[in-house]
């Protein structure tokens, strides 16, 4: 009875909702947005969200009720339509070949053909694309009052929460395409099995011509362009600018892994007035044209591959709006009014004075750039300020520390910086242009003056800028080797400059730094479970010392273990065990790294992040806003510790080390197996040592793969090994046979994981 009880506890303490299938999963909205004071229809598709309960949409104004539901059909179900279907069909036929021209079917039988047909390819678009196969209907209303800007919208069932999907809050009209329906996709994609999908595809009527400014909606399918008509008068300046990689950053299963979009505007002859990729460093496009004459214009939007589906989402913005391109300079000092002179479109003013109250950024606003938000920012730092003297062919002196604002004014052109350094001094050169919005590709050198170069860089990736795809800004750490002076040189690598290259270049000694983001930024547990988090670590300015990891202000019974990243390392994968006390709402968790520099200390709090794949290979950490914890299910006793051992675990190449554990390793349903998750190169589980209704697990470090200095945190998975005798086979003939018996079948289910222990690799 009591190693019974021991596995019931093993099993729900460290059963794990997140890791279970039936997560809700939100792969799209459609419409991704909407005008402030209006109330629609929306499309939430994506996968295991039959049980929604709620759709939530974050901060203030947004309301979101259910009109509908996914309806999961049973094999029997499916079966009698296929039936229905066939009775239905066979009948037309039969009908068609006796009595040429007779309708063959009542006017109700072919409604009801259509919607067993219609029915039919929700489920076979489910079983074509799992993750895109399940819609939910809702409708929204926003209130006249509501801020202006990016949302998030989740999806809330029992199994918890979903991840989040950008939703965009607008001030201007609205249009929307009715969404794409599961026989639309089943068609294109040749799956149409039934040979009756295309036959019930409306034809799309001519769109009505468009009042500007618009926000149009739409979705993209496979080899379709969108057409939007509008009217314009000769001289406007029209502005489109297209949100599709904006609303959904990453796919995993597409090449480049974003819809691509392309987009063009024709005149009422179909003459091609102005088209757009990209809009020059980010891949969705914005263009403007200048209307040659009254009349008619169109808006054409595709895939550049000619691809889509229904997460191919977009939102285009088009009017005789402003819009900022670029600005100078880029940056100021916090609570110091800067003057920024503008170029763009469109726009009433040269320049605007922005204030940065801390050290950070601050987006660039305005109507067309309602869906474009973070494509342009102003960064506030409280170093010294200097501008660049443009036009002077010698180096320009300036002293330490120092922000330079500069431009790369021409193609080709080459900026010189120079200042005074010491022996054995430390300084640190970098450049942020790309992070800000600005095209310009850099490539710095630190330069001594005989001319010898002491370091160079063209790109230093920052994780967390997860959205910025092509990692442009460069940055160097170098000591000097004597006293003296010094160069830095700036250029564009690609040789191309002009009014938008700025740049913000940082001279200085080290400021070591760090920054934190946390994955994934909703974690769905059941009561008193444990799962797996990822903290990332960003380090600057040669910082590599130890991060401490705690939960700051976090309800009772919440425990982050392994909260520790170590020296020198990037990412740190912990686990977290939720509360015994489920409840309806989200939790809010807050988790905090402190560092020690020097006599200083460093806090820094870790930003929700989602660590998403893009085009089967790379990955992004993106940005979500604050950690949400959904905790469901009854409340669990648990034991006090499940892992006894306290201290870090010391392993030495070649040699073993054993963590005690309270858990027993037989029950009444079958043996506990311990197994490493992602376990570090050349440590691995030797075998699990009974001892009552404890346990304790064996590790081994290899002599040659395992490495001194080696750090972190061993997550272990735990499993119920069971023995299931399958059933007896039942044959076609009833005479009685002498065969054996067939032998049990040994089955591994998951149970969970447990607390993550810390770990060194530690010389002999």
């Amino acid at each position: 009875m009591r190693a019974r009880l021991a596995m019931v506890a093993v099993l729900l303490c460290c059963g794990v909702a997140a890791a279970q299938p039936g997560n809700p999963s939100a792969a799209y909205v459609y419409p991704a947005g909407g005008q402030r004071g209006t109330t629609f229809q929306a499309v939430v598709g994506g996968q295991f969200l039959g049980g929604v309960s709620a759709v939530e949409v974050s901060g203030q104004g947004v309301q979101v009720r259910i009109v509908d539901k996914p309806r999961i059909l049973t094999q029997v179900q499916i079966n009698e339509m296929r039936q229905q279907i066939k009775v239905l069909t066979d009948k037309q036929r039969a009908a068609a070949t006796s009595r040429p021209g007779v309708p063959a079917l009542t006017a109700d039988e072919r409604a009801k053909l259509i919607d067993l047909v219609r029915a039919m390819a929700i489920f076979g678009r489910r079983r074509e694309a799992p993750s895109l196969g399940e819609t939910v209907t809702v409708e929204i209303t926003i209130a006249a009052d509501a801020p202006v800007g990016r949302r998030y919208l989740r999806v809330r069932t029992g199994q918890g929460l979903s991840g989040p999907l950008a939703f965009c809050v607008g001030s201007l009209p609205e249009v929307s395409h009715p969404p794409v329906a599961p026989s639309q996709m089943l068609a294109v994609t040749g799956m149409d099995r039934l040979g009756r999908l295309r036959e019930l595809i409306e034809p799309r009527t001519p769109d009505d011509v468009l009042t500007l400014p618009v926000v149009v909606n739409g979705q993209i399918i496979p080899a379709e362009t969108d057409r939007h008509r509008f009217s314009a008068k000769k001289g406007q300046r029209i502005v489109v600018a297209v949100a599709a990689r904006e609303l959904i950053p990453y796919m995993a299963d597409a090449v480049p892994g974003w819809f691509d979009a392309v987009v063009t505007v024709r005149d009422s002859k179909g003459n091609r007035l102005a088209w757009a990729d990209d809009d020059r460093c980010h891949p969705d496009p914005v263009l403007s044209f200048v209307a040659p004459a009254d009349g008619e214009y169109a808006v054409e939007i595709r895939d550049a591959l000619y691809r889509g589906r229904e997460n191919f989402v977009y939102r285009i913005t088009i009017g005789e709006l402003p819009l900022v391109r670029s600005m100078f300079p880029l940056g100021g000092q916090p609570g110091v009014p800067t003057t920024v002179r503008l170029e763009g479109w469109n726009l009433t003013e040269a320049a605007m004075r922005l204030v940065g109250q801390e050290r950070g950024f601050l987006p660039v606003q305005g109507a067309a750039q309602e869906s474009l938000d973070g494509r342009l920012l102003f960064a506030a730092d409280p170093l010294p300020v200097a501008l660049e003297k443009s036009g002077d062919a010698s180096a320009q002196a300036v002293s330490l520390p120092v922000i330079i604002d500069g431009r790369i004014d021409q193609p080709g052109d080459r900026d010189v910086y120079s200042f005074s350094g010491r022996a054995g001094q430390q300084v640190v050169a970098e450049v942020m242009a790309r992070r800000l919005g600005s095209p310009l590709d850099s490539a710095i050198q630190l330069v001594d003056s005989a001319g010898k170069v002491l370091a160079a860089n063209d790109d230093t990736p920052d994780k967390c800028w997860g959205l910025v795809t092509h990692q442009a800004d460069s940055r160097l750490l170098a000591t000097l080797p004597a006293s003296g002076t010094y160069f830095v040189h700036i250029i564009d690598v690609q040789g191309k400059g002009g009014e938008a290259y700025a740049y913000r270049l940082r001279i200085s000694e080290p400021r070591p730094d760090f920054a934190l983001r946390i994955s994934p930024s909703v974690v769905n547990l059941r009561a008193g479970a444990t799962a797996v988090v990822t903290v990332h670590a960003q380090r600057y300015d040669g910082f590599a010392g130890p991060i401490e990891l705690s939960l700051k202000g976090a309800p009772a019974g919440f425990v982050l273990a392994g909260n520790r990243i170590p020296a020198g390392q990037d990412q740190v994968r912990c686990t977290l065990t939720a509360s015994a006390r489920p409840r309806a709402e989200p939790y809010v968790l807050t988790c905090e790294g402190r560092a020690t520099v020097g006599a200083s200390q460093i806090v820094r709090t870790a930003v929700a992040a989602e660590d998403m794949m893009q085009a089967f290979l790379y990955r992004h950490l993106v940005d979500m806003g604050p950690w949400q914890v959904c905790v469901s299910g009854r409340g669990i006793p648990r034991p006090a510790d499940l892992v006894l051992t306290r201290q870090p675990v010391r392993l030495t190449p070649g040699g073993t080390a054993a963590v005690e554990t309270n858990l027993p390793s037989q029950g009444a349903m079958g043996k506990f197996i311990l197994e490493l998750s992602e376990p570090p190169a050349g440590v691995h589980v030797e075998r699990v040592v009974g001892e009552g209704r404890r346990s304790r697990l064996v590790l081994r470090a290899d002599a040659d793969a395992a490495k001194p200095g080696t750090a972190g945190n061993l997550i272990v998975n735990a499993y119920l090994e069971r023995a299931v005798t399958p059933p007896p086979s039942t044959g076609p003939s009833p005479r009685p046979t002498t065969a054996p018996a067939a032998p049990p079948v040994v089955r591994k289910v998951p149970l969970g994981v447990l607390p993550a222990i810390p770990f060194e690799v530690v010389a002999r």
